[in-house]
């Protein structure tokens, strides 16, 4: 009995699947050697002479002889070589894993570890012991801290290291994570409340992404134009500053208004909201990225559910007639447990806006139209009736992206 083995995707875990033996049969005067190898992809060479094919393989027309030498390499890290005696036998098997340590470590520990982009369900530091030899991309991730990235090699029977000093986040976010899967986009016309450019409610899948917890803050706002200036690629990032808004500035500097570091950045552009989203390590946020972080994948109305707001779920209706510090409706809590995703300022989108989208758009990853003349808002504002903050209502009035508004802000995501 021999064995075919399948790599799982984490850490290079083998599953063990028993198959038929292969006889290839008997050749006079040759013999055969079968080879197989996790990793897969080795070079051979018989006596010193490079095969053709690279493992997974059977080698034919071997010499039967006592010292039959065989070599088997990948990159830098498999060479490996052992001899056969095929003087009284017509076939040859070597069946290796080829694997090595890997140790992971970060300051601060307490990192999640992933390799070749899939969770592990470790944290630093943390030991990979009989890890399969080759090159490995490594990604640490955690919260209030930049991801961090290397490719480390792991060589047969040795031990690898990465080891990460992760670097706090310059905007401060509170990332969430949004987990890849279906979720249902729009309404349905038994919606009473719906409008037109909101059909056909639609299945769509999403890979998963991180999203702000909150909208983007004036102190927030500020230190971004601090480092990065108010331009981008040619447009105006902040549209007012001083009256009305929670910014000021003195020549070149930016700065916070007493008591309104907390409350969401207004007069932002959509430019500005692009430049910011950027600068933070991610972008804005498509409409179906927004609309499965505001409702889930239960096609509830409103993020906190099917009930209609009250003033403590959202500041919307004019029932303060301002914009409030973000997060101070925790009752009005996405299913991930964002807040203001109903009212409060309505949010900048990168996908320009088209009322009969829905009808075309794919149904993985949608990245909206190609072109347009307005980008799309979402969530609605301090302004807005209950109608206009459900999860599926789209906004665009129109309103001109190289302007800022004063019930307008956003959020971004990161892949």
């Amino acid at each position: 009995m021999r064995y075919f083995r399948k790599t799982l995707p984490i850490a290079g875990l083998v599953a063990l699947i028993a198959c038929d033996v292969i006889d290839p049969g008997d050749l006079t005067g040759k013999g055969f050697i079968d080879i197989k190898t996790l990793p897969a992809g080795c070079e051979v060479y018989v006596n010193g002479v490079k095969q053709a094919d690279t493992t997974d393989c059977i080698v034919d027309s071997v010499p039967k002889e006592r010292d039959v030498v065989v070599r088997l390499v990948k990159g830098d890290y498999i060479d490996w070589q052992d001899t056969f005696d095929l003087s009284n036998t017509d076939t040859a098997f070597i069946d290796e894993v080829f694997t090595g340590i890997l140790e992971v470590s970060s300051t601060p520990d307490g990192a999640q570890i992933w390799l070749a982009d899939t969770n592990t369900g470790f944290t630093t530091e943390y030991k990979f012991e009989g890890i399969l030899a080759g090159q490995w991309k490594i990604t640490l991730k955690k919260y209030e801290y930049l991801d961090w990235e290397k490719t480390v090699t792991v060589r047969t029977h040795e031990t690898a290291y990465a080891d990460a000093t992760l670097e706090t986040d310059a905007a401060g976010i509170e990332w969430i994570l949004i987990p890849a899967g279906w979720f249902a986009m729009g309404s349905t016309t038994d919606d009473p409340d719906a409008w037109p450019d909101e059909f056909p409610q639609h299945d769509v899948y999403l890979d998963a992404y991180y999203i702000s917890k909150y909208e983007i803050t004036n102190a927030q706002y500020a230190e971004f134009l601090n480092e990065h200036g108010n331009t981008y690629h040619g447009h105006t990032c902040m549209g007012i500053t001083g009256e009305g808004s929670g910014i000021d500035s003195a020549g070149t500097t930016y700065y916070v208004k007493a008591g309104m570091a907390s409350y969401p950045a207004i007069y932002i552009t959509w430019y500005g909201a692009k430049a910011f989203s950027e600068w933070a390590g991610g972008r804005l946020p498509t409409e179906a990225e927004w609309e499965k972080a505001a409702r889930g994948d239960d096609a509830r109305l409103y993020p906190w559910g099917n009930t209609y707001p009250t003033n403590a779920h959202a500041n919307y209706g004019k029932n303060v007639n301002e914009p409030t510090p973000v997060g101070a409706y925790p009752d009005g809590e996405s299913p991930y447990g964002l807040l203001d995703m109903a009212g409060n300022v309505t949010e900048w989108i990168s996908d320009w806006y088209d009322g009969d989208y829905y009808e075309v758009s794919p149904d993985t990853n949608p990245q909206g139209p190609e072109s347009g003349s307005y980008p799309v808002k979402r969530g609605g504002n301090w302004w807005f009736a209950q109608t206009k903050i459900r999860c599926a209502s789209r906004h665009t009035d129109p309103q001109d992206p190289f302007l800022g508004y004063d019930d307008s802000g956003f959020r971004p995501v990161k892949d």
